[in-house]
Parts: C-alpha cells; sequence; structure tokens
C-alpha cells in the first residue's frame, strides 16, 4: 500500500467500525450513557514471548436481544506489550484498541456463563518490529474471543479468558500477525 493509505487508514478504519458497532447497536452512542459502567485489568502472553497488561472501560449497549441471552458492549483499552527485540534484550510497545463486542449468556440471560466476541480497530506504537515478526502497519483490527464467569453482588463482576489475534487484513505485507491469550478482571462501577 501508499505512504497516503498510512497516514488516513486509521480514521477510516475507526469510523467504518463505529458506523457498524451503531448500525448493530453497540456504539457509544447507542450505549446506555456517555460514561462507562465498568473497567477492567487483563494480562497476557503470546507465541514468541509477547506480554502484555491492559486497562480499560467498558459501556454497556442499550440493545439486548429479545430472551435475554445477547447483548454487549463497546470497550477502550490501553495496553503495555513487552516482546524480544530484535538486537536482544526486550522492547515495549504502546497499544490502544476500540472494540464492539457481542456477549452472548446462557439460559435466557439468567446464567453467570457467557461467551464473547468481536473485532475491533488498534493503534500500536512503535510499530511492532520484534526478534520473530516484523508488522507493516501501526493499525490492526484486534479479532477477540472469550469465556467467561460472572459473580459478586448482582454479577456485578466478570472473569474472562479471552484469545486476541491482531493482523492488518492484508492491507499491507508483512502481515504476520499476533495472537495471545489473556485473562481479565471486570468490575462495575
Amino acid at each position: 500500500m501508499t505512504h497516503a493509505f498510512r497516514l488516513h487508514a486509521a480514521p477510516r478504519l475507526a469510523a467504518l467500525s463505529l458506523a457498524a458497532a451503531a448500525l448493530l447497536g453497540g456504539g457509544p452512542a447507542h450505549a446506555e450513557g456517555w460514561s462507562p459502567d465498568a473497567w477492567f485489568v487483563q494480562a497476557g502472553y503470546g507465541a514468541h514471548n509477547i506480554n502484555s497488561l491492559n486497562a480499560g472501560v467498558v459501556w454497556p449497549w442499550s440493545w439486548k436481544s429479545q430472551g435475554g441471552g445477547w447483548g454487549g458492549y463497546t470497550e477502550l483499552l490501553a495496553a503495555g506489550w513487552n516482546a524480544d527485540a530484535v538486537g536482544g534484550g526486550r522492547k515495549s510497545f504502546a497499544h490502544v484498541a476500540l472494540s464492539p463486542i457481542f456477549r452472548y449468556r446462557f439460559e435466557g440471560g439468567t446464567s453467570p456463563f457467557f461467551v464473547e466476541a468481536g473485532i475491533g480497530v488498534s493503534y500500536t506504537a512503535p510499530v511492532y518490529v520484534t526478534k520473530f515478526k516484523t508488522f507493516s502497519t501501526q493499525f490492526q483490527f484486534a479479532d477477540t474471543i472469550g469465556v467467561g464467569r460472572s459473580f459478586g453482588d448482582n454479577m456485578n463482576q466478570d472473569v474472562t479468558l479471552r484469545l486476541q489475534h491482531l493482523s492488518n487484513a492484508g492491507f499491507k505485507r508483512p502481515n504476520p500477525g499476533v495472537e495471545y491469550l489473556q485473562l481479565r478482571y471486570t468490575r462495575k462501577f
């Protein structure tokens, strides 16, 4: 791809993701309020010795399926990554992502157990270049699937095991992608 694409891709990708989320009932404009209703922390580990530590906030969607099983939220996260550097040692990266996440809660929405999935957009600085992988862009799609359990007063806390894949969907080469497993703790305000 051209240099112009790199400069203008982030606003287009973010706008496309937010528009899709809004159409599906999950954008911040369709959330139950402009203030987030929960915060989370998560830690992850991926192939080729990548570590991540994340924190973020969650906006619940006002949309829920009839029968109560389906719903969702929009998440915003900030993360620090650490991976093996090209010349030895470790290299750090800053990462932010915005993702609409669909959640299915079993037993018509009354079960403490759930599954979730979503695709969002992310930005990593500097470009992810490590001993094992080299990305061509700072902008990536963030695909997430997870399983979890809610607990506490009114199920106001979650523990979720998530698998995340990041890649630029082939917009520019190389596009090796990166996957990592994350453990997340979420608590409503």
